[in-house]
């Protein structure tokens, strides 16, 4: 267990944690919902529309096994670590394109 520490200290960010419980509500008011696996994403499929609902990998480029996200959940610091450094590298792809996607003119 982490106990408190935050994967991302030593890159020097402000980690903070939310959880929502995502609702037909919620899923309508929003444009995009990333899940970290394809078993998450199934679930999602339950109260949002197939075509709201990307993996987070798969939506930054990476294919097959390298666009899941493992749960850490009940692992050392280096699978949180770990999983904190594959977030941010597909997030900063995820970024980019919203970014090209924006100045484009398209979703």
């Amino acid at each position: 267990m982490i106990d408190g520490m935050r994967p991302g200290m030593s890159s020097r960010l402000r980690l903070g944690v939310s959880v929502q419980e995502i609702t037909p509500e919620l899923a309508e008011s929003v444009d995009l919902i990333l899940t970290m696996s394809r078993s998450h994403r199934q679930r999602v499929l339950a109260v949002a529309p197939e075509e709201k609902v990307q993996m987070l990998g798969e939506y930054a480029g990476f294919t097959g096994e390298s666009a899941e996200v493992p749960d850490p959940f009940g692992g050392d610091l280096a699978d949180y670590r770990e999983t904190y450094h594959r977030l941010e590298q597909m997030l900063g792809a995820v970024v980019g394109r919203l970014t090209r996607e924006r100045a484009g003119g398209e979703r």
